[in-house]
This record gives structure tokens, C-alpha cells and sequence, in this order.
């Protein structure tokens, strides 16, 4: 009977070592993307290939998601079916129109722009023409109650800083608490479901509409500066809607460069599927650097990657007056000024910080000549001895 009981614990504990083991979460046939990988193609078909180069996963469930009151782990997505249903759970949007279950109830007549307004830094040549995509829509109850787009990639030198931009139209409703109303979530996390900056409010934008059961904010969201409700007088809806305009987000994966990150979006309507949420996202890469502009007595042109908040540049560690909230900055030629750095903020609150070194060069130009003689040919030869010389840092 001892021996019974000893095998029964061993395997108890074999059975608790497995299933609290950390599972690699890229999907069979998924190859991560080198770079930051193109969110919106030409066609939804490009991003569910079958061939060597997907790596992105589409699924919908017809239920609403479930999600906790507290915590602010990865959601678990339940039973998401793989694939899509065009246009209702992931639709491609090619131009820019107004939605009109997004309004401002004191501007009437002012809608949400289904394209966002600032693309600074889109690379055409990367990324093709601006797209959209359009996660879910205004039916209650329909075959895709909840969407998810997934990408995996792994972040270069030249494409380190993930640039993301969103909006969202959600019907909240106030019967509704927390665990229970539409929602809508952007994550960055690794291969396994670690979030990049190890914190879910710096790695995520996670939005449930506060209600009257629930006033204060969820622990895992974050406030938004451009919200707005459009009333049912307005959209002929039966509740009020509540939406964002759009907002860009900016993820710095340089720790991450030639390791699998996961980028998941993710809308849902309540989980009753009684009032829906959508979304409209896109987005791109760029450099983690701070690009330097400079030709001999010229002026010094800095600029910091964009899409981010709070910029602050310091020269050799002192605050520049003036230059705050820009993330250009130009400055007259100084051989002291050694070191720039700027500082700023995602919309998620993650920090960021970024540094340039100057190094500042005089050219003493020189050189020699010999003439040549033969029967047939005069020649002259030149050779540079000219001598360039670091005025900094020795």
C-alpha cells in the first residue's frame, strides 16, 4: 500500500512539473519574420499562407472572451479557430472612410477617420502603400464574437522599434463589470508569453470601458487621451458608443534583436455576445538609433525615432532648454558637445532612451606628385598624404 501511495505521489508531482512547464507558443508551420514584418498586405490570404514565410496567425471564436478582474497575465484565448472569416472577424481596408458609429456627441457631423492621420517614418519601400486592418465589427452575436491577429518575428539592428497604431469602437455597457464588457488589447511579448519590458502595463494597451460597478480604472489598462461617446441619438444604436481616435504606440525590441517576439491583437465583444468591439490597427518598423546629419561647419541634426511621447534631449548629461517634446533636434556645430541622448515614453508608459556619439574631425589636406617620361606617353602621379585629425576624444 506504501509503495501504491509513493507511485501515486511521484506521479502527481511528474504530471504538476509538466503542466507547469513553459511552452513555446509559436504555432507548427509558423517561421518567424526577420525584421519587423509587414502587419497589413495587399491580401489576407498573404498572411495565412501555407508556404516556408508565414508568420502570422488569424483566428475568431464565436464567443466572447473571458478575461480576469485582476490580474494581468496573457489572456487565454480559448477555443479560437484558426483561419478567417473575411469581412467580418479580419477585413483589409485599402482607404481611408468615416465610421459613423463613431461620433462626437458635440461635434456632430465629426466622425472617426478609418485611416490614421500621422504615418511619419512609413518606409514604402518596406511596407508597400499604407493599409488598414479591421478586426470584428457591429454585429451582435455573429459567427466571430472575438478576433485575434498573431505575429512572429525577430527584430533586427535596422528594425528594432515597432511603431503600432490603433483605434477602437466599442458598445460599453454599464450592467456590464469588468470581467464582462467588450475589450480590446495590444501585447508584446516573447516566444513564450513573457512580456518584453517584463511589466503587462508597459508591454500592453489594454482597454475594458469602465462602468458604474466598476468607476475605477482595470488594473491592467491605460488611460487614453483622445476617447470620445457618440450617442444612440447619433448612430440610431440602442447604447452609447465609446471609441478612440487614434493612438500610436511605440514597443522598443533592441534587447530583442534575433530573438522570436509575439505581437497579439486582440477584440472582443462582451462575453454574453450581446454588444460588440472592433478595431482598426497597422504599423512598421524602424531603426533604434538616433540618425545624425552633419557636413563640416553645419549645423548638427539629430533625429530621434517618432511615435513616441515626453521626448527631453541632453547634450554631455544637461538638459537642452527648448527642446522638449521634439523629436528633431538641430543644433549649431560645438566640438564640446560630445554626447547627445534623448529620453521620452511610449503611450503604455515604457521608457525609452536612445544616444548618439559626435566625434568632430579636422582635414589638413596634402599631397605629392612625380612625372613620368617615356617615348610614347607623359604621365603624372598623384598621392594623397592628406591627414585627417579627431579634435575629440583624443
Amino acid at each position: 500500500m506504501e509503495k501504491i501511495i509513493k507511485n501515486l505521489a511521484l506521479f502527481i508531482l511528474i504530471m504538476f512539473g509538466l503542466n507547469n512547464m513553459v511552452h513555446a507558443q509559436i504555432p507548427p508551420g509558423i517561421t518567424p519574420y526577420i525584421g519587423i514584418p509587414v502587419l497589413v498586405p495587399a491580401t489576407l490570404q498573404e498572411l495565412i499562407n501555407d508556404g516556408p514565410d508565414r508568420y502570422c496567425v488569424l483566428s475568431y471564436s464565436s464567443q466572447g472572451l473571458q478575461r480576469s478582474a485582476t490580474s494581468c497575465v496573457p489572456l487565454s484565448l480559448g477555443n479560437q479557430t484558426n483561419g478567417f472569416t473575411a469581412n467580418n472577424s479580419h477585413h483589409i481596408l485599402t482607404s481611408g472612410t468615416f465610421d459613423i458609429q463613431a461620433c462626437i456627441g458635440s461635434a456632430p457631423g465629426v466622425y472617426l477617420n478609418t485611416f490614421p492621420n500621422n504615418l511619419q517614418g512609413w518606409d514604402t519601400a518596406t511596407y508597400g502603400v499604407p493599409r488598414v486592418m479591421k478586426i470584428l465589427n457591429q454585429t451582435v452575436g455573429d459567427n466571430t464574437a472575438s478576433s485575434v491577429t498573431s505575429y512572429y518575428f525577430k527584430p533586427t539592428y535596422e528594425q528594432s522599434i515597432l511603431i503600432f497604431s490603433f483605434a477602437f469602437v466599442t458598445q460599453s455597457r454599464d450592467v456590464h463589470d469588468k470581467t464582462e464588457n467588450a475589450l480590446f488589447r495590444v501585447e508584446m511579448t516573447d516566444s513564450v508569453g513573457n512580456f518584453v519590458t517584463g511589466s503587462a502595463q508597459n508591454s500592453t494597451f489594454y482597454i475594458i470601458p469602465t462602468t458604474t460597478s466598476d468607476p475605477i480604472l482595470h488594473p491592467c489598462c491605460q488611460t487614453l487621451d483622445v476617447q470620445y461617446t457618440c450617442p444612440m441619438a447619433m448612430n440610431g444604436s440602442p447604447f452609447d458608443n465609446f471609441w478612440a481616435d487614434w493612438v500610436k504606440l511605440a514597443f522598443d525590441l533592441r534587447p530583442y534583436i534575433g530573438r522570436t517576439v509575439r505581437l497579439r491583437v486582440i477584440a472582443s465583444e462582451c462575453v454574453y455576445q450581446a454588444h460588440w468591439t472592433y478595431a482598426y490597427f497597422t504599423g512598421y518598423g524602424l531603426g533604434g538609433s538616433i540618425e545624425v546629419q552633419a557636413c563640416g561647419d553645419d549645423d548638427i541634426i539629430l533625429q530621434a525615432p517618432q511615435g513616441f511621447l515626453n521626448y527631453t534631449w541632453f547634450v554631455n548629461n544637461t538638459p537642452i532648454p527648448g527642446a522638449d517634446d521634439y523629436s528633431r533636434l538641430e543644433r549649431g556645430r560645438n566640438i564640446n558637445d560630445t554626447t547627445f541622448r534623448c529620453e521620452m515614453t511610449s503611450q503604455t508608459g515604457a521608457p525609452f532612451s536612445f544616444t548618439a556619439n559626435i566625434n568632430y574631425y579636422n582635414l589638413f589636406p596634402s599631397f605629392t606628385w612625380e612625372q613620368t617620361f617615356d617615348d610614347c606617353n607623359n604621365t603624372v602621379e598623384f598621392t594623397n598624404t592628406s591627414e585627417i585629425f579627431k579634435i575629440n576624444n583624443g
